[in-house]
């Protein structure tokens, strides 16, 4: 058996002062995510400068989309989830950091369930 794609939905709005920490404990874990989906909401302070950096350190994981307005929390998500192509995906608001390992249930995973204790979406199997 395959074990499914992993999206991370990421929202930001002015959350520099956690988004490192936030990614480093992302890409920590034993199972990466094969993309990160990071909607911004029109930070105005360094957010996307780290974002910047992170997708040079991490090239064709992580895909920025600035909103032209601010959306507010519900609505940048459902946009953030929308852009995400694998199979779970996992939301994420800002300044969430996870344990290493966290995600490292492949047989729970590959069922569709998950050991996470935040909100995990799969997509529909198309048939």
């Amino acid at each position: 058996m395959t074990t499914p794609g992993i999206s991370i939905a990421l929202c930001t709005y002015n959350g520099a002062q956690f988004l490192d920490q936030q990614l480093a404990s992302l890409f920590g874990q034993t199972l990466p995510p094969n993309e990160i989906v990071i909607c911004d909401d029109g930070s105005t302070d360094n957010t996307i400068a780290i974002v910047q950096q992170w997708q040079q350190q991490q090239p064709g994981i992580i895909r920025l989309y600035q909103n032209a307005s601010n959306l507010g929390f519900g609505l940048n998500f459902k946009q953030a989830i929308e852009y995400c192509t694998q199979d779970i995906i996992f939301l994420s608001d800002q300044g969430r950091c996870v344990a290493a390992r966290k995600n490292s249930g492949d047989e729970q995973l590959a069922a569709g369930t998950s050991p996470l204790q935040w909100l995990v979406l799969q997509r529909p199997v198309d048939g």
